[in-house]
């Protein structure tokens, strides 16, 4: 497709040092060494496979680093040179790392040191706290230890580093472990990716100015994603990339969505940028907070593109194994919350046989997931009968229409309460609400409802049923949603096993920063 030029295997900034030797690059978190299996859902693209297709050559990793960490990593043209994995010794080559890392309740001194979680006085870190905000710390740590002892080091010592897959720690797509510097026989130091930053202080801190270059480096953790799927997210305010932007990709057009007066001036160079790159059309949204229902539609979301040529009425978009209706210019929602593309694909692999019910179901996507992965039987709930009919259109589409797909048009506590008296029960239920929407009498407020929604929805599962709960509400932490969650299966007598979710690379979890919070509670 023409606008795939956004999405390259590599990018020449990146090889910060080479030689006949040796080549030191900027790994970006989500792309693996080639040593041991890929994480599944992430970044693919070996790195060295990247490397070779961007015409490097022929390399093996001296220092791989973890899939998920980033940073600066040694590689090698050399013949019989190879890395002794698990050892936690670097390369001869190689005298000392440093490494910046991210940790949340950070209880250490300002500096000091910490013994090898093997013991071996060697490979003794040293460590300072560079910046400190409220609870959340970034530390600089130097030595000769490999990145899994150093992130073994501090899980040892109860300060998990953010992303750890250790308990305790808290979740995060990427690992928040970067190579700030290698230095030896050959040195190079790469830059702290803006996450960093962002994550440290709540929000995304990249200016809007920036969104080129930005948008550039994105590209790489996207790379791979077309033809699979023709709709994912480019670039994320809320993936901790950029200030007031967010974009979205539908097949050869751009959907930007703006929320601040900075962004919003920038505008006509954010679609040139885009038009640039191949997009057919690029189109507005802009995102402010005021209550919608009293706001101008046609001022928000213009139908027609700022750039290009427009779209029919309806586009037809890939998403893995279906195909779903898009509507770009016909107001703020398209038709699809691609910050959940991860969540659907977690449901796809899952449903097969199952029973699902999809509350505020909006247009299917979970639904058409469950249903393309196999489901038994599908029962879709929400009050807009314009997205339902969307819903129903979709699963046509794929030709998954039948009675064993139900969709109702109905405020979802109302459903839930006569479903619970009808005792109806299901595999797997999807709680997916507006952070505030309407009901058939009153408003809905997420902050104030979610407790009775994940209840009504709790007492409708199987015995070893699943509950995905999902909230976009700003002021609701991940940390905050898992609480809630728990909270609710305790006080309905409920044992159960509540997982933090994370996002893809496309759509990245960042702890504080990220809107799109995402639990699986496992009934036992």
């Amino acid at each position: 497709m023409a606008f795939d030029s956004l999405l390259r295997a590599w990018s020449s900034e990146r090889t910060l040092y080479r030689d006949s030797v040796h080549c030191i690059v900027d790994k970006p978190a989500g792309v693996p060494c080639g040593l041991g299996p890929a994480d599944q859902g992430v970044a693919p693209g070996d790195l060295r496979q990247r490397l070779a297709r961007h015409g490097v050559g022929s390399l093996v990793s001296l220092l791989p680093l973890p899939q998920r960490a980033s940073g600066a990593t040694l590689l090698t043209f050399a013949a019989g040179e190879s890395p002794v994995p698990g050892t936690g010794r670097l390369p001869a080559s190689l005298h000392g790392l440093t490494y910046t890392i991210a940790l949340d309740e950070c209880r250490l001194p300002a500096q000091g040191q910490l013994k090898s979680p093997d013991g071996d006085a060697a490979l003794r870190l040293e460590y300072r706290v560079a910046r400190r905000q409220g609870s959340r710390a970034l530390l600089e740590v130097s030595g000769r230890a490999a990145p899994e002892q150093v992130a073994r080091a501090f899980a040892q010592k109860g300060q998990p580093i953010v992303g750890d897959n250790v308990e305790g720690a808290p979740v995060a797509t990427r690992l928040m472990l970067h190579v700030s510097h290698i230095f030896g026989d050959v040195s190079a130091t790469a830059p702290l990716p803006v996450e960093f930053e962002s994550w440290l202080l709540g929000c995304a801190v990249l200016e809007p100015a920036h969104f080129s270059a930005a948008l550039s480096g994105a590209g790489l953790s996207r790379f791979d994603l077309s033809p699979r799927y023709e709709a994912f997210r480019l670039l994320g305010e809320g993936s901790g990339e950029i200030s007031g932007l967010t974009i979205d990709r539908y097949g050869d057009y751009a959907v930007v969505a703006i929320s601040t007066e900075e962004a919003w001036g920038l505008k006509e160079q954010i679609g040139d940028c885009l038009m640039d790159h191949g997009a057919r059309g690029v189109y507005l949204k802009r995102r402010v907070r005021t209550d919608l229902r009293a706001a101008d539609e046609s001022e928000l979301a213009p139908p027609l593109p700022l750039r290009g040529v427009p779209v029919p009425e309806s586009l037809y978009v890939r998403l893995g194994p279906v195909g779903v209706w898009v509507t770009l210019g016909g107001g703020l929602a398209t038709g699809l919350f691609l910050d959940q593309r991860a969540n659907w694909s977690r449901l796809f692999d899952t449903a097969r046989g199952t029973s699902l019910l999809n509350l505020f179901s909006y247009t299917g996507a979970f639904t058409l997931a469950a249903a393309a992965g196999g489901a038994a039987s599908t029962v879709s709930v929400d009050l807009a009968g314009r997205a339902l009919a969307r819903a129903r259109q979709n699963l046509e589409l794929n030709g998954l229409s039948g009675p064993q797909h139900r969709l109702f048009k109905d405020d979802v506590l109302s459903w839930l309460a006569r479903a619970r008296r009808a005792q109806r029960r299901f595999d797997c239920i999807v709680l997916d609400p507006p952070s505030f929407g309407t009901r058939s009498r009153g408003v809905l407020s997420t902050e104030r409802d979610y407790a009775g929604l994940v209840a009504g929805a709790l007492g409708l599962l199987e015995p070893r049923g699943r509950l995905l709960a999902v909230s976009h509400h700003r002021k609701i932490s991940l940390a905050e949603l898992a609480q809630r969650v728990e909270g609710a299966c305790k006080s309905g007598g409920h044992r159960a096993k509540v997982e933090a979710l994370v996002g893809g690379w496309d759509c990245p979890t960042l702890p504080g920063v990220s809107d799109t919070k995402s639990v699986l509670a496992r009934l036992q």
